[in-house]
Parts: structure tokens; sequence; C-alpha cells
């Protein structure tokens, strides 16, 4: 489902299973920093998706490939996996923008929470219904030890937030800065209603971090000076 960083290799999407509610909400704050941090400075990444989203050993996420595509083919997604796509650029050709972004991060947040490889037309498939439909597979897969139905309600706002993601509309979907705001809102919560022994796997990397300060920043220097 996604590739990772340093030690483990690499894992296709489509053998996926649901994450740890802690991984979810920390890859989810993470990759919604890095759009934020392009797109305040006018970079749109085009092709977000769980191969280009490269993971530490603790779950800190750093994204990859922002820019390719929409510099070299501004108006088409033929070289960007559709499944990731928003309905504006795979049907009607218009340009990438931080809006498509927003959507490839909701079905790259579903894909997190399923474990299932995406599919187009989210919301002709499931409408309202993206949050029973995430409920249901979890529940399929509550043999896996890595998904437990005690941590399943500290998802409820991340699958709503990654529901208004995937709105066919641009303009219905929440600016980035709001998507950031409100992951990490749903994160804060989360840690604050969990005890300590269902914080696995992500507890590490949540102390490493307790230190840095958590409000919105401006970019201090460009991506590509980094």
């Amino acid at each position: 489902m996604v590739v990772w960083w340093w030690h483990a290799g690499s894992r296709a999407s489509s053998k996926g299973k649901p994450l740890h509610w802690t991984s979810c909400l920390k890859i989810g704050e993470d990759v919604a920093a890095g759009l934020l941090h392009l797109h305040q400075w006018s970079i749109v990444h085009g092709n977000l998706k769980p191969s280009n989203v490269l993971l530490g050993p603790d779950f800190e996420s750093c994204l990859t490939d922002y820019g390719l595509v929409p510099t070299l083919l501004p108006s088409t997604a033929q070289h960007s996996d559709v499944s990731y796509c928003a309905p504006e650029v795979r049907s009607c050709g218009a340009c990438f923008t931080p809006a498509s972004d927003v959507y490839s991060f909701g079905v790259l947040l579903l894909e997190l929470l399923t474990g299932r490889t995406p599919f187009q037309d989210l919301r002709e498939l499931h409408g309202d219904d993206i949050p029973s439909w995430v409920r249901a597979v979890r529940e399929e897969e509550r043999d896996d030890s890595s998904v437990s139905a005690a941590g399943d309600d500290k998802l409820t706002a991340l699958v709503a937030i990654a529901a208004a993601c995937v709105a066919a509309d641009p303009a219905r979907r929440p600016t980035t800065a709001e998507v950031l705001r409100m992951v990490r809102e749903a994160r804060a919560e989360a840690m604050s209603s969990s005890n300590s022994s269902d914080r696995s796997p992500a507890r590490w990397s949540d102390a490493m971090l307790g230190g840095v300060p958590r409000d919105q920043q401006q970019p201090t220097d460009s991506p590509s000076e980094r």
C-alpha cells in the first residue's frame, strides 16, 4: 500500500491491509503538511499516490515526485494514475490544481483506512455512505491484529475528512490548510482520549515530535532548496 523508506522495502497497494488508527492519523498529518508546504510555494503535486509517499521506520512521511506531471503534462492525466486523479482532471482535461491534490489526498486516506486499491468515481458508487463502506471493510479485516475494533471510533473524523476531500465538485472540497487543520485536530483528539498501550505503532514518533510546534508555519525555504 505504501513504499517503506530506508529498511522496509515496498508493499503493493492491491495486497494492503487497513493500518492501525495511529498510523493512519500520523501519515495523514504528514502528507497534508507536505501538500500545504508545496501549495504555499504554488507547486501542485499532480501525482499523489502511495508509491510517492515514502515512510520512515516510525511512519514519518515524505512526498516525492511532486510537480513533475503538472509541469510536463499540465492538462492531462495520461501519465498519472487515474485512480487517484480528480474527476475534473481525468474526465474533462482540466489542469492540475491544489483542489485536485486534495482529491488525491482523500483517495490516499481511504486506501490507508481500508487497504483497498482505489477505484474511480467513489461518490457514484458509495455516495454519502463512504463512512459505512470504510467501517464494513475494516470489519472484514478484523482478524488482522493490526486492525483494532477499539480504535476504529478514533478514525471517524478522519473518514469524514476523506469523504469531504473526494467531493466531485472541486469547490466543495476543503482547502489544503483546512485539511491539515482538521487532521491535526482529529489526531489530537484521538491521542488525548487513548491510553498509551493503544497508541502503537506511532507512539515513538509522537514522543520524538512532542517538542515540535504544531501551529501552521509559513515555509522558510522552497522545496527545491530543502
